[in-house]
């Protein structure tokens, strides 16, 4: 296929952070003295666009509102410190976007991730922000993802035809979204998504992780 345009998501595509994500969230419900659910449980609950709250509370908690927006309140506080030391690019991934800016691919990444500023520090520290184009995060768009707001302010900024555009991702909402910008769907299973999952999404191809993306595209 001829494709000019490669569009990333972030977490669990370019970069490793589920068990981040999951350290946040264990330590805001010690914070609130709350029971910490399954790895699996949390896990599941990734790419879904919002979490479920139900699944991841104990049943019949008091107060459910009350204690979600201390927990998100928490896990924001959080978030820049645990961020900046635990979260990594997934081995081989500056690589791989060097060799497609070498192949005069435009790159850009459209992400659920809610801190702009904490993306381009994580880029610019392993030496790959130079290689992308565009980038488009959560709070820069009304709606995330199943939407795909953000992926289509990705392309329009980009100046990128969808047709000869891919959107990479993990999860079912990137499946979802770049169904609905019109583009391409490659669903990558280093992240959120196992393959039957990703498979009854029905994206348009499936490979092990972003690295195998030059030989989807022959490059």
């Amino acid at each position: 296929m001829k494709i000019e345009t490669v569009i990333f998501d972030l977490d669990g595509t370019l970069i490793d952070s589920l068990e981040m994500y999951y350290k946040v969230l264990a330590m805001a419900f010690s914070q609130l003295d709350l029971p910490m659910v399954g790895r699996e449980i949390v896990f599941s609950q990734f790419g879904r666009g919002t979490p479920d709250w139900d699944s991841l509370l104990p049943k019949g908690i008091e107060n459910k509102k009350d204690i979600m927006l201390q927990c998100r309140e928490i896990i924001i506080g959080l978030w820049p410190k645990v961020y900046r030391e635990e979260v990594d690019l997934f081995e081989g991934v500056p690589d791989l976007l060097r060799h497609l800016k070498d192949k005069s691919m435009t790159l850009g990444i459209a992400t659920s991730g809610q801190s702009k500023e904490l993306i381009i520090e994580l880029l610019t520290r392993r030496k790959v922000y130079d290689l992308i184009s565009a980038i488009v995060s959560r709070e820069e768009v009304p709606k995330p993802k199943p939407s795909p707001m953000s992926i289509l302010e990705c392309l329009r900024r980009l100046d990128a035809p969808p047709e000869k555009s891919v959107y990479v991702g993990d999860s079912i909402v990137d499946i979802r979204a770049s169904k609905a910008a019109g583009i391409r769907s490659v669903a990558v299973l280093s992240g959120a998504g196992n393959y039957d999952i990703l498979f009854r999404e029905g994206p348009d191809y499936i490979i092990p992780n972003a690295c195998e993306l030059p030989a989807l595209l022959d490059l």
